[in-house]
């Protein structure tokens, strides 16, 4: 390979717009598969809602630090972990919990794409 790192920094830039250019729909994701949550966080029927949840967590938490996001990072795995441990041993304040990682989440997001 014969790139130089101006070519290689210009394909890194892209690939961190394209990141924060898709951040809104990641949110959307979340905002769905929370929203499905928040009907009943303790009936059975929360495990599918919740494991999205923790899909798209997880997905942010390692996309996050990879872009230089350290906040959408940190905000992600901790929502992720809480998720995890809410499909272990259900309660309403580990949901509230939940919340206050996603209010975080959103709003690192915001602040990327504002930033961008």
């Amino acid at each position: 390979m014969n790139d130089n790192p101006k070519d290689i920094n210009e394909r890194l830039e892209k690939l961190k717009r394209a990141y924060v250019n898709n951040l809104g729909a990641m949110i959307e994701e979340v905002e769905s598969s929370a929203g499905a949550v928040r009907i009943d966080p303790l009936s059975g029927q929360r495990f599918e809602a919740l494991d999205a949840l923790i899909q798209i967590a997880h997905k942010l938490a390692g996309s996050g630090g990879i872009f230089g996001f350290a906040e959408i990072s940190d905000a992600a795995e901790r929502a992720e972990t809480a998720c995890e441990a809410m499909l272990e041993t259900p309660s309403m304040d580990l949901w509230q919990s939940i919340e206050g990682h996603l209010d975080k989440l959103r709003s690192a997001v915001n602040d990327a794409r504002a930033g961008a």
